[in-house]
């Protein structure tokens, strides 16, 4: 699934990040030949309560129980990312779901020429965010105890 924003002052661009995105995981999985969907998901470049909310549920409706999920934060408005954890959150929690993987890619651009490639795998800060968000303590105290504890580990 390939969520892009419109607006009459941004479809161009987002149609092109959207061609590059498909055409690099494309490319990618040449060499693997896993079998890949693209369900575009078009909502208003505005960040506002309704246009997360809006999101989330597109992305929602789109995955299917028991799905191993893959999620790649690299495109979009700023804001993407933390709907987007939500998403897998709701995912892992109630349709059984296992994130498998959450990866951003950073280039740099001179001009036309770009270089230094780079793949970050973010999947332990939607694993850590967990961790907080289930912890129980009875004060603050308790809490940072439990999480020193877990990374002493």
């Amino acid at each position: 699934m390939w969520l892009k924003s419109a607006s009459s002052n941004t479809t161009e661009n987002n149609q092109k990040n959207s061609d590059l995105f498909i055409n690099e995981l494309n490319s990618i999985n040449s060499k693997i030949g896993a079998k890949i969907t693209y369900d575009i998901l078009d909502s208003e470049f505005k960040e506002t309560k309704n246009n997360h909310e809006l999101r989330l549920k597109q992305m929602i409706n789109k995955i299917e129980d028991n799905s191993q999920l893959f999620a790649d934060i690299t495109y979009g408005p700023k804001p993407l990312p933390m709907v987007l954890m939500c998403v897998l959150s709701f995912a892992e929690k109630f349709l059984n779901c296992d994130v498998k993987s959450v990866v951003y890619g950073k280039v740099n651009f001179t001009g036309e020429n770009i270089s230094n490639p780079e793949l970050y795998d973010v999947t332990s800060l939607y694993y850590l965010n967990n961790l907080t968000s289930s912890m129980v303590a009875k004060d603050s105290k308790d809490a940072r105890k439990a999480l020193d504890e877990f990374f002493a580990l």
